[in-house]
């Protein structure tokens, strides 16, 4: 900036104006602000100079000798202009606030003594080695845009973002730099969220940042909620293209649906060498083919995921609904029921919907017997009043049919191998 403030600015309105003669002893350093200049040799052709190029510098800062006719190429040209003594005392000037740091006879850093903001001084690193500035990260520095710079620079030193990862959770560990490792995840998920989506490390390094800030507790578990908060923001709806899927073989498997009062989740994603799938363990599926999954069932979501054709699918990371989901009873989780939703669209939801809930001294106990005796009695339901006597029979062949739909049975039981399976 104080080369800035002591240049003069000069402007030239029109075309093929001399700038300098060929001859002519220069003095001063020039920078093309607007327009273009070109250079007439004889003998030679012209060469030509654009915006922000720069001229009459010597190797050591020294004079020159200009060797040909400089001209305005175009028309409104303008320059700044520094003579070189005011250069020269400027650069020296600052080689004396700057200090090298050295490990062993290593230069590891370059730093500069300047004014912050608030008027005190301190150093900022112009030059140094990764480590160190991996390491400026958590230290107090005047340079109050230092974390925001260092995150939209790292990529060109560091060749994976886990290295960053890496020292977040080593700082976190350290009692006096956890408060600004914290702060250095949270300024990078608010400001370069594209490092965390599609990758299963950066989203796997969140969920474990975000258990330790819990079992931190007092402020840290309020910063864990942050985090959550700004992946749940962040998260775009991503758009993928999937090779035909087919259900005894497919590499990923979903859970959730209307029936339980969840979206379809992506409940597991195994690699495989025939798909490469680019889905997430916690991914929300939003659309499949162009239809909406709100409000929709699992069934209805496996019918068009395993219908073996080509699939065009949008899904947001939804990492907190996924863990509430798996927080459910296992009960619940196998029999694809909850008793304390009440399905938005009953026709699409499983074949179980004459279960209803009711406490466990009104449980009709004549059906503790059966399979679906068992999961009336575990979820506290019974038959409604107006079912005939056969109701039991007829409930043990649909819970039997639900349960061979998801592997639960073999596909050749019958309500005959019913007492010795009990």
């Amino acid at each position: 900036w104080r080369i800035c403030s002591k240049m003069r600015y000069k402007s030239v309105s029109s075309p093929g104006m001399v700038v300098l003669k060929q001859g002519e002893t220069v003095e001063s350093w020039y920078v093309i602000l607007s327009g273009s200049v070109e250079m007439f040799v004889d003998g030679q052709p012209p060469f030509k100079l654009q915006m922000g190029s720069s001229f009459g510098l010597g190797p050591k800062l020294t004079p020159l000798t200009c060797s040909g006719n400089m001209m305005t190429g175009e028309a409104n040209c303008s320059f700044g202009v520094l003579p070189l003594a005011q250069l020269r005392s400027i650069l020296e000037e600052n080689q004396q606030k700057r200090v090298t740091q050295f490990e062993g006879d290593k230069p590891v850093s370059v730093q500069e003594l300047r004014q912050g903001s608030g008027g005190q001084y301190g150093y900022i690193i112009l030059q140094a080695t990764p480590d160190m500035l991996l390491s400026q990260l958590v230290e107090t520095s005047i340079d109050e845009k230092y974390i925001e710079s260092f995150l939209l620079t790292y990529r060109v030193f560091l060749p994976q973002p886990t290295g960053l990862t890496y020292r977040i959770e080593h700082w976190f560990a350290t009692p006096n730099y956890a408060i600004k490792a914290v702060q250095v995840l949270l300024v990078w998920l608010r400001n370069h969220y594209t490092d965390f989506e599609n990758n299963h490390e950066m989203q796997d390094f969140l969920d474990n940042f975000i258990h330790m800030l819990k079992m931190s507790g007092g402020e840290m578990a309020g910063y864990a909620d942050s985090i959550r908060e700004l992946r749940a923001i962040k998260s775009p709806v991503r758009y993928l293209s999937l090779s035909a899927l087919h259900e005894p073989a497919s590499p990923i498997a979903i859970g959730g649906g209307a029936e339980i009062g969840f979206p379809i989740l992506v409940t597991k994603v195994t690699k495989t060498r025939l798909y490469n799938i680019t889905l997430l363990q916690g991914d929300e599926l939003v659309y499949i083919n162009g239809n909406s999954c709100k409000n929709k069932t699992s069934n209805w979501a496996r019918k068009l995921l395993f219908s073996g054709i080509q699939l065009e699918v949008g899904v947001k990371y939804s990492r907190e609904t996924f863990d509430k989901f798996m927080s459910l009873p296992r009960e619940m989780l196998v029999t694809g029921t909850n008793p304390g939703y009440v399905t938005p669209n009953a026709a699409s939801s499983p074949d179980l919907c004459s279960l209803t809930c009711e406490s466990d001294s009104q449980a009709n106990s004549s059906y503790k017997a059966s399979p679906a005796g068992l999961l009336r009695r575990s979820f506290r339901l019974k038959v409604r009043p107006n079912e005939d006597k056969n109701s039991k029979n007829s409930l043990d062949r649909q819970y039997d049919s639900f349960l061979k739909r998801r592997g639960s049975l073999p596909k050749n039981f019958t309500s005959k191998h019913r007492t010795k399976s009990q």
